[in-house]
C-alpha cells in the first residue's frame, strides 16, 4: 500500500501543466498578454518572437525554437532607442526647474517693484497735487487782489460822491432861505450850484463788481493747459522688465542709454 507520503510531487510538470491548461482556457488571442506574476523578480529571459518577457519556472518549455535572449539585451535596445526621449525629457526638466527657480525669485522681486512703483506713482501725484494747491492759491489771491482793487476804487466813489451830496445840499438849503439870508447866499449859491451841474451825471463805474467768469471760466481747461506745459509726453515707454540689464533707463522710460 502506497501511502501520500511516498508520493513525490514533480513540480515541474505540474506548473507546466497548470500553465498549458491555462493557455488553452484563454484562447489565442489572449496568448501574448499571459505573463507570469509569481516570479517577477526571476525573469532574465526575453522571447524575441513573441517580444516579451519570459519566466523559465513557468513558460520557458513552451519557448522551444524561439529566439531567447538575456533580458538585459532588449532593455539595452529599448534604452537606446528612448534615449533621445530621455535626453529632451531631462532638457525639458531642467527648463521647469530653471522656470519654477525664476517665479520663486519674482515673488520677492514683486513686492520690490510694487514698492519702488507705488513710491513714484505717489511722487508724481505729489508734484500735481503741489502744482494744483500752488495754481489754487494763486488764482485765490488774484481773485483776492482784484477784490481790494474794486473795494478802493468803490470807497473812493462813495468819497467823491458824498463831498458832492453834502455841497448840494448846502447850495439847496441856500437856496430855499428867506430875506436878507437868501439875498447873501444866493451868488455864491448860484455859482457853485452852476459849477456842479454843469458836470455829467454820476454813473456806475463800470467793472464795480468782480470779474467771476474770468475766475471761473473754462477753470479746469485752463488749468489742465496749463500742466500739460510742464509736462512732457513721450510715444513711446520702455519696458524695464524686457530691457537688457546693461541698458540704463531714463526716469520716464522713455529714453534708454548705453554705458
Amino acid at each position: 500500500m502506497i501511502s501520500s507520503k511516498d508520493i513525490v510531487i514533480n513540480f515541474a510538470m505540474k506548473v507546466l501543466a497548470e500553465t498549458y491548461a491555462g493557455r488553452q482556457r484563454s484562447g489565442p488571442s489572449e496568448e501574448a498578454q499571459v505573463a507570469c506574476t509569481e516570479h517577477l523578480k526571476d525573469i532574465k529571459w526575453f522571447c524575441k518572437d513573441e517580444q516579451r518577457a519570459v519566466c523559465h519556472v513557468c513558460e520557458f518549455p513552451h519557448h522551444q525554437g524561439h529566439t531567447l535572449v538575456r533580458l538585459e539585451e532588449p532593455v539595452q535596445e529599448l534604452k537606446q532607442q528612448l534615449r533621445p526621449d530621455l535626453t529632451a525629457l531631462q532638457a525639458r526638466r531642467r527648463r521647469h526647474q530653471e522656470l519654477e527657480e525664476t517665479y520663486e525669485a519674482m515673488v520677492p522681486h514683486l513686492k520690490e517693484q510694487r514698492v519702488k512703483t507705488e513710491r513714484r506713482i505717489r511722487a508724481e501725484f505729489e508734484q500735481l497735487h503741489r502744482f494744483l494747491r500752488e495754481e489754487e492759491e494763486a488764482r485765490v489771491e488774484a481773485l483776492r487782489e482784484e477784490e481790494e482793487l474794486k473795494r478802493k476804487r468803490i470807497l473812493l466813489e462813495r468819497k467823491t460822491l458824498q463831498e458832492q451830496i453834502h455841497s448840494l445840499s448846502a447850495i439847496e438849503a441856500d437856496l430855499q432861505k428867506d430875506g436878507l439870508s437868501f439875498l447873501s447866499a444866493s451868488t455864491r449859491s448860484r455859482t457853485s450850484a452852476r459849477a456842479l451841474l454843469s458836470g455829467s451825471d454820476p454813473q456806475l463805474l463800470p467793472g464795480a463788481l468782480l470779474d467771476e467768469a474770468k475766475h471761473l471760466g473754462n477753470l479746469a481747461h485752463r488749468v489742465w493747459e496749463k500742466m500739460g506745459q510742464r509736462t512732457t509726453f513721450s510715444p513711446v515707454t520702455l519696458d524695464p522688465n524686457t530691457a537688457a540689464r546693461r541698458l540704463s533707463l531714463s526716469d520716464d522710460w522713455a529714453l534708454v542709454e548705453y554705458p
